[in-house]
């Protein structure tokens, strides 16, 4: 039983081009190994792709995003840098003109039907990756999880991006909320001072931090480039023990910190770190 990878919307329009943004292009070297991967273990890749014609600006689409892209026939509807390079002839390809492919939820429902006669299952995994974390690639592992109940269906948060790092994160937590097993996935947030994310299951509440904490501790935490200019000029209240690194094209990214005995968070605005809830952008 073979397993199968699905690459969503990984097209230059949508990467590069007039919706572009910054963290697609990140993913670009780690979509293209994963599916060398599976090309290697002899498994199946498909990828569903976004096209449109040129009267786009008449569909109801077009009037909500006035924006022509992935136009079919056009360069900015080829699928982007090395990850177009490493797709081979045998790979199968679902188009769609909007945010599920219907065609990849056919194709999956026949696979599945087919399967049941011999009662196995249609792939011993379906794993999906590429953009928009909440829009297409949503829509597209909801229908896998439709077609394929029984089947796993995997997301790689590492191989997937949004223009939105609130909206990249709400759509991860929709997808594991539906039993979809979201893997690569940095933990959330810690906060600062007496309120603490368990890590042991990021789906629960946050929870009182014992009062026995040691005297000082580290948190993962959020930051925008704001947020990190205040901590290396912060002094005492907190030390960054190493440089950020940029999570998403909504300028935000993490760091470790240390955060020095009887520092909290305060409730000034000025404050260079807060708690995180969860209604926090």
């Amino acid at each position: 039983m073979k397993r199968l990878l699905v690459v969503v919307d990984y097209q230059n329009d949508l990467v590069s081009g007039p919706l572009g943004f910054p963290q697609a292009k990140k993913i670009d070297k780690k979509i293209a190994d994963k599916i060398m991967q599976y090309h290697t273990n002899h498994d199946v890749v498909g990828f569903a792709l976004n096209y449109h014609t040129r009267k786009y600006l008449g569909t109801q689409e077009g009037q909500y995003l006035p924006i022509l892209h992935c136009i079919e026939g056009t360069e900015g509807a080829e699928l982007y840098g090395e990850t177009g390079k490493v797709r081979k002839e045998q790979d199968r390809q679902f188009e769609s003109s909007t945010f599920g492919a219907a065609s990849f939820f056919r194709h999956l429902d026949n696979a599945q039907r087919s399967a049941a006669h011999a009662n196995v299952k249609a792939f011993r995994s379906i794993e999906l990756v590429g953009i928009v974390t909440n829009t297409s690639l949503l829509a597209d592992a909801i229908l896998a999880k439709t077609a394929c109940p029984e089947v796993p269906i995997y997301v790689d948060a590492s191989c997937v991006a949004s223009p939105s790092r609130k909206a990249n994160e709400e759509a991860l937590d929709i997808m594991e909320s539906m039993q979809i097993i979201v893997t690569n996935r940095r933990q959330k947030a810690s906060a600062i001072g007496p309120w603490a994310l368990d890590a042991t299951n990021a789906q629960k509440p946050l929870k009182k931090a014992s009062s026995d904490a040691s005297p000082s501790h580290s948190a993962s935490v959020f930051l925008d480039d704001t947020d990190i200019e205040n901590l290396k000029n912060s002094g005492s209240d907190a030390s960054i023990k190493h440089s950020a690194t940029k999570r998403n094209p909504a300028y935000t990214g993490t760091a470790d910190i240390t955060v020095p005995d009887g520092v909290s968070a305060s409730e000034d605005s000025t404050a260079p770190m807060k708690p995180i809830s969860n209604d926090d952008e």
